[in-house]
């Protein structure tokens, strides 16, 4: 089974999608800075995952 592709278009709309347990992966389809880059991999990767 397939699961379906998730998209956020702000920050604050991939944070609640991943906090809601329903999806794994989420495509983020905005001019991401890196700040928020390295918060949403601070905040929602694992430990050594690339």
């Amino acid at each position: 089974m397939k699961q379906q592709l998730s998209t956020a278009s702000n920050y604050s709309e991939a944070c609640d999608m991943l906090r809601s347990g329903y999806v794994k992966h989420v495509r983020l389809n905005w001019n991401i800075g890196s700040d928020e880059f390295f918060r949403i991999a601070s905040d929602w990767c694992e430990p050594g995952q690339k």
